[in-house]
């Protein structure tokens, strides 16, 4: 079973006054926040630096910031990522494994460039 199914996440097109998006039906919280990236160049960097986190390259991340076009903000951090408030003073408490929210954001740019 792949991490779509797992967390319940389908991966939908839908058409509202003519015009067509893509965007996923869901209520878990990574997959929310990752969807508001609609930048493929984007989502492709933050697999990169998720790659460098993974492989133990923490230190050669430019930019650990994962705020998307809702001012959500996330950071990669050495064990998974983290959230925080619009204010980034306070930190949810429950975060992302680096592995889990990688194939979330493959699966999300496989979808955008539609694989």
């Amino acid at each position: 079973m792949g991490i779509l199914q797992q967390r319940g996440i389908k991966l939908v097109k839908k058409t509202v006054n003519g015009y067509t998006f893509k965007t996923a039906k869901t209520d878990d919280w990574d997959m929310v926040h990752i969807k508001a990236f609609t930048d493929t160049k984007i989502l492709e960097e933050i697999i990169q630096n998720l790659d460098l986190a993974i492989a133990g390259h923490y230190d050669q991340i430019n930019d650990t910031g994962l705020t998307n076009k809702y001012d959500d903000i996330a950071f990669i951090e050495p064990n998974g990522i983290e959230y925080w408030d619009q204010d980034a003073q306070n930190k949810y408490p429950f975060t992302c494994s680096l592995e889990d929210f990688r194939a979330l954001c493959i699966e999300w740019l496989n979808f955008l460039k539609g694989r």
